[in-house]
Formats: structure tokens, C-alpha cells, sequence
């Protein structure tokens, strides 16, 4: 069996530090967006409830887990712009990605909770 070259080993590295479809992106980066199914493939896997999913302001895709509200601040690793917010804020220009979900509401929203509740009208 052949050593790897530097080239193969750098590219295993690049692998193992980064998510696989970042570094097809990065190296070719006219490959077309996520499909439908990508799409669905990926929520499954990563497993949070609707309204987890956000993007930055260069529109490039993450997710909060927990309750899904930004509690804290953290950089965007396709673009180094601020991903996450604060106190359940988001940070300026990041926003809920429905494509990914079909969330109408943030996870930890107002709009969400209240979805929770049947309200009967008295008669």
C-alpha cells in the first residue's frame, strides 16, 4: 500500500476538522444549495424541534439547541460574522431559516409557546 501524499493527508485533516459539505462548498463552490431532501437529511439527523434553525447575515446556516434561543455569541465558520445572540436576542442581521424546517416562529418565541395553547372561546 502507497504512503498518502501530503496532499491526500491535508485533505483527511480538512475532513476531520470540518463538516464534509463545508469543505465541498470551500472547494467547489459551484456546487448548488441544499436540496429538499439534503435539507430534510440533515434536521433528521441532527434531531432539534422546529424553530432551531437560523442563518447569518451571508445567509449560511445554523442551528441553537437547547431551547433554541441565542444565549450566546460565536462566529459564523464560513463567513467569521457574529452567528448566536444574546439573552434570546439574536445578533444583528441573523435570522430564523424556515427553509430548513418550515418554522414559522423561533423555538423559544412568544409566537411559539402560544402556538402550544388551544384557546376556547367562552360562550
Amino acid at each position: 500500500m502507497k504512503e498518502a501524499s501530503a496532499e491526500e493527508r491535508a485533505l483527511f485533516v480538512t475532513f476531520s476538522a470540518k463538516p464534509l459539505f463545508l469543505h465541498c462548498r470551500e472547494k467547489y463552490p459551484s456546487l448548488s444549495p441544499l436540496t429538499p431532501e439534503e435539507k430534510r437529511q440533515i434536521v433528521s439527523a441532527v434531531g432539534l424541534s422546529e424553530g432551531h434553525w437560523y442563518k447569518c447575515p451571508n445567509g449560511h446556516i445554523y442551528a441553537i439547541g437547547e431551547c433554541g434561543g441565542a444565549m450566546e455569541k460565536s462566529t459564523c465558520p464560513e463567513c467569521n460574522t457574529v452567528i448566536g445572540g444574546e439573552s434570546h436576542r439574536l445578533a444583528e442581521g441573523n435570522e430564523l431559516a424556515p427553509e430548513m424546517d418550515g418554522a414559522q416562529y423561533p423555538a423559544w418565541s412568544e409566537q411559539a409557546n402560544l402556538n402550544n395553547y388551544v384557546i376556547v372561546d367562552e360562550v
